[in-house]
């Protein structure tokens, strides 16, 4: 059985979005192609993959059964490719650096410009969001993030460590503890420390719910709650409120083990660290 490894990769993509436009779209490859890949691949294998339901492509138990052998070839696809990396001359190609939205601006934005005029060869994509990519996957190169990894193929490098404080606008730092709104994170499973923290000493009090870094800034800059961020970015007119102590954050540079002598990684995992270094001394009291 001769199968191709572009149509076990749309089998993946399909399976994780549960449609082909999705699937499509994350692989970079028109919607047509992909149904043709699949209905290739559904003739070599003999068999439907997936149901046509309203909600959308539901997979039948044989495509469950071919994903997780997919898995590992595309696990050695990506090993492949890192191996292939390796034997760069010098920094050029495409790399993806996953970042918690909001840190963008203060931390890298100011030197950007200059690293990319050094590495003219570069094309340096940014992932920003709150969703913890999967590097070993392939779906970042290097990942700025907050929560420490366990996986043993993956490098951790520690990059700071984010005092948190509460800030408000002064009418709303003006308000009453007990009655003071708050502005957090959607966050239903508690899963970041600044849910809890509010759990444990805001549960009475007025919450607004946002996704993102940018969005809590705003509102909170808005008057519609107080929140908790760090002193770098909460400038005045936000005022520091009088609250129990807040545990602060470590922020982690992680990536594939493979990568860490790949020319064009090595240039962005340095040129990131520096720049975390540069801010942190900068912003220093």
């Amino acid at each position: 059985m001769n199968l191709a490894w572009d149509d076990l990769n749309v089998l993946r993509a399909t399976v994780r979005t549960g449609s082909l436009s999705a699937a499509a779209r994350q692989l970079g490859i028109g919607q047509s192609t992909a149904s043709r890949r699949i209905a290739r691949l559904e003739e070599r294998v003999g068999g439907t993959l997936f149901d046509r339901l309203p909600e959308g492509l539901k997979p039948t138990a044989l495509a469950s059964s071919l994903l997780p052998h997919a898995d590992l070839i595309g696990e050695q696809m990506q090993a492949m490719a890192r191996v292939a990396a390796g034997q760069e001359a010098r920094p050029t190609g495409r790399v993806k650096l996953a970042i918690l939205d909001g840190l963008l601006p203060y931390l890298l934005a100011p030197g950007l410009g200059d690293f990319m005029r050094r590495y003219p060869g570069l094309t340096l994509d940014f992932l920003a969001g709150h969703a913890i990519v999967d590097l070993v996957r392939g779906e970042a190169d290097l990942a700025i993030r907050f929560v420490r990894p366990t996986a043993s193929d993956l490098v951790v490098k520690r990059l700071m460590t984010l005092e948190l404080g509460a800030f408000a606008s002064p009418e709303v730092a003006s308000l009453p503890a007990d009655k003071r709104p708050w502005v957090g994170f959607v966050d239903p499973t508690a899963r970041f420390q600044e849910t809890a923290w509010m759990d444990a000493h805001a549960t009475h009090n007025p919450r607004v719910g946002v996704s993102s870094w940018a969005d809590l800034m705003a509102l909170t800059r808005a008057g519609v709650g107080a929140a908790l961020l760090s002193p770098l970015v909460a400038t005045p007119p936000l005022v520091r409120l009088d609250v129990p102590p807040i545990p602060s954050r470590t922020l982690y540079l992680v990536y594939h083990q493979d990568l860490r002598h790949v020319p064009r990684l090595m240039a962005v995992r340095d040129w990131v660290t520096a720049r975390v270094a540069t801010f942190v001394r900068d912003s220093a009291p």
